[in-house]
């Protein structure tokens, strides 16, 4: 009967123990990223960790070189899924395009790139007739207000034609 008793305690004890872990590692802070996940990576907690998406979204867009201070996560708030995503160990990079320009961003380190600093980025025209300095000041703007907006889906596209 002790026996029993110590072995239910036990595995309790192991249960409950477990359960707090789990809560701890998976305790969100609203953009889905997990606390202890960063406290154990070391990850900076900068001014865009308390910033709202609007105001980093405004603030980026006004002043695209202020991307040098967050990291994916935040890019990823505001911009949502890159179009295109491209390793190049240890750089990862992020592109995102608008008819009018392309931005690329690079995350330099072998972990996840949401947990990473924006290393650099480069914002172009894709047109020839625009000029990098013009594009410079609008691109990020229209790519926030675009990542704002609820996407249409072509369903026609998920099925195969015959």
């Amino acid at each position: 009967m002790r026996r029993k008793l110590l072995s239910f305690i036990i595995i309790l004890g192991a249960v409950i123990t477990s359960a707090a872990v789990h809560r701890f590692i998976t305790h969100m802070d609203g953009d889905g990223t997990a606390q202890a996940s960063l406290g154990a990576m070391g990850a900076p907690f900068g001014e865009a960790r308390q910033a709202s998406r609007k105001g980093l979204a405004k603030d980026i867009s006004l002043h695209p070189e202020k991307m040098l201070s967050v990291r994916g996560q935040d890019i990823k708030s505001i911009l949502r899924e890159p179009e295109l995503v491209r390793h190049e160990s240890p750089t990862t990079i992020w592109q995102y395009r608008t008819d009018a320009c392309v931005l690329d961003i690079y995350f330099a380190g072998e972990t996840d790139a949401l947990l990473l600093p924006v290393a650099h980025y480069e914002i172009r025209a894709r047109g020839k007739d625009a000029g990098d300095a013009e594009i410079q000041e609008t691109c990020v703007r229209e790519l926030s207000r675009k990542s704002g907006r609820p996407r249409m889906v072509d369903v026609s596209r998920l099925y195969k034609r015959n």
